[in-house]
């Protein structure tokens, strides 16, 4: 088992998720993953109030600086993607106070996410499952290649969608124009 750190390590992962629906299944449920961690690790070491939330922050910025080492762009998605994720398990952590409750929903939403992810994504759209001798590499490296994935999707459907979309917003000012000129048309001058 070999540990990698930046590039080398974002290439060994990219290698076993070459295809394109997997590496959606990725960017859209990595974040499932890292929302369970920022609602479980600080209800494991049952840490309250701002403690729980700097612990949450701490894990965001950390995977942000390691990222930003290597991978200016990347570090931006990730910082862009997984910010919401973390504001809802700080906010969700303030409210719930039962630890047992927190870490199984922490555990299950991360269950269900790499299912999705290993059992969804490799099983059919991939030549090769993931390793477990990868896995100090996946802890860290999974998180940026979501982000990517993610954002590279989003880029792909708008130049898929670009100029549908462009007919449908010019569509949708013509009709408002229209209506807001007849409303403004006064009521009495249609009693002529």
């Amino acid at each position: 088992m070999t540990i990698l750190f930046g590039q080398d390590s974002y290439n060994l992962y990219a290698e076993i998720h070459q295809n394109d629906y997997n590496q959606l299944i990725h960017g859209l449920f990595m974040p499932g993953v890292a929302y369970g961690i920022f609602l479980g690790l600080p209800a494991i070491f049952n840490q309250k109030g701002m403690v729980a939330h700097k612990l949450q922050y701490a894990i965001y910025l950390a995977y942000a600086l390691y990222y930003v080492t290597f991978d200016h762009m990347g570090a931006l998605f990730s910082v862009l993607l997984y910010y919401p994720f973390m504001w809802l398990a700080s906010n969700e952590y303030k409210t719930m106070y039962d630890r047992k409750k927190l870490i199984i929903k922490a555990i299950f939403v991360m269950f269900v996410s790499l299912v999705i992810q290993e059992g969804i994504g490799h099983t059919f759209f991939e030549d090769t499952n993931s390793h477990l001798e990868d896995l100090p590499n996946s802890i860290l490296i999974a998180p940026l290649f979501g982000a990517r994935s993610f954002f590279n999707c989003m880029v792909g459907l708008y130049n898929m969608w670009s100029q549908q979309i462009f007919h449908l917003v010019g569509l949708m000012y013509v009709i408002i124009t229209l209506y807001i000129y007849i409303e403004s048309i006064p009521k009495e001058f249609g009693k002529l």
